[in-house]
């Protein structure tokens, strides 16, 4: 695997994540000595070798806000637009003895 300038062979299980690419373990980090530094947005392997300073990317996501809404679901949304709140609470409700009754 190449995270910036650093190579190396790891074990690593694949899975499917729709916010990120990849989530880096603690096998990993303690394998390869990692120290990651948030307030620097970096990371520091500390390899006896050779240590290496990682600086991480923040990509620019589309956010689908550019694509125009398929019809069907503008029909939707309209029939039950009385139903939405136009914003959501900031709390929870109060705590009550019973949420709900199945009769």
């Amino acid at each position: 695997m190449h995270i910036g300038s650093w190579e190396g062979r790891i074990d690593f299980t694949v899975a499917p994540m729709d916010d990120f690419e990849m989530v880096l373990g603690m096998d990993f980090l303690q394998k390869v000595k990692v120290v990651p530094l948030p307030l620097l947005r970096s990371m520091a392997i500390l390899e006896e070798e050779k240590p290496y300073m990682i600086l991480t990317v923040i990509e620019e996501r589309d956010d689908g806000l550019g694509r125009p809404m398929p019809k069907e679901i503008e029909e939707v949304l309209d029939e039950v637009k009385d139903m939405i709140l136009p914003e959501l609470p900031k709390r929870l409700p109060l705590r009550r003895e019973k949420d709900h009754k199945i009769v």
